[in-house]
C-alpha cells in the first residue's frame, strides 16, 4: 500500500486519497509518513465499488480527474500514470489499462463519470467503463507481466524479487 501511494505522489497526483477499512490502525500507521488523505467506505460493504465510491466522494469538488490505483498492484509506475494523463483528452471520459487481454487499474476517470461508479455492477470496473463509454473511453496497452497483484506472502516475495531485478 505504501509503495502504491508513494507512486501516486511521485507522479505528482494531488490529493492522494487512500481508502482503508474503518479502524485499520496498522494501515494508517504504515502511511503516516506520506501526505495522503485516508477515508473509509460508509458501510460495512468493502466491495471494490463501494471503496471506490468512498474515495471519489473524498475528493475536493475542484478535482476534475482521478486516477484509480489498487494497493495490491505494486508494479504500477509514475510513468504509467503520466501516460494515462497524456492519453486523456476533452473527449475522453476514462482511460483504462490493458495488460495482454485483461483490463485493470490504473484507470483515469473524469468527474463526469464519477456518479456512474456507484451504479455499476460488481466486477471489472475498467471493462465495464470501456464497454459503456465506447468512444469516450481509451485504453493504454501495457505488457502482461506488469499485471501483478499481491494477495499472499508468496506473491509479495515474487514481487520483491522482480523489483530487485530478478527474473519473473
Amino acid at each position: 500500500m505504501h509503495r502504491v501511494a508513494r507512486c501516486a505522489l511521485d507522479a505528482g497526483l494531488e490529493p492522494v486519497v487512500v481508502v482503508l477499512r474503518a479502524g485499520d490502525g496498522a494501515a494508517r500507521a504504515a502511511l503516516a509518513d506520506l501526505p495522503v488523505v485516508a477515508c473509509s467506505p460508509r458501510a460495512e460493504d468493502h466491495s471494490q465499488r463501494n471503496s471506490l465510491t468512498a474515495g471519489l466522494d473524498a475528493l475536493p469538488a475542484k478535482v476534475a480527474t482521478a486516477i484509480v490505483l489498487l494497493a495490491d498492484m505494486p508494479l504500477v509506475t509514475p510513468r504509467m500514470l503520466h501516460t494515462l494523463e497524456h492519453r486523456a483528452t476533452s473527449e475522453i471520459a476514462a482511460v483504462a489499462s490493458n495488460y495482454g487481454a485483461t483490463l485493470a487499474p490504473p484507470v483515469l476517470l473524469r468527474r463526469s463519470v464519477f456518479s456512474e461508479i456507484s451504479k455499476a455492477p460488481q466486477g471489472s470496473l475498467a471493462r465495464q467503463l470501456v464497454q459503456t463509454l465506447g468512444g469516450a473511453a481509451s485504453v493504454v496497452e501495457w505488457p502482461a507481466d506488469l499485471l501483478v497483484d499481491v494477495d499472499t506472502p508468496a506473491d509479495w516475495e515474487r514481487v520483491r524479487h522482480l523489483l530487485s531485478g530478478g527474473p519473473a
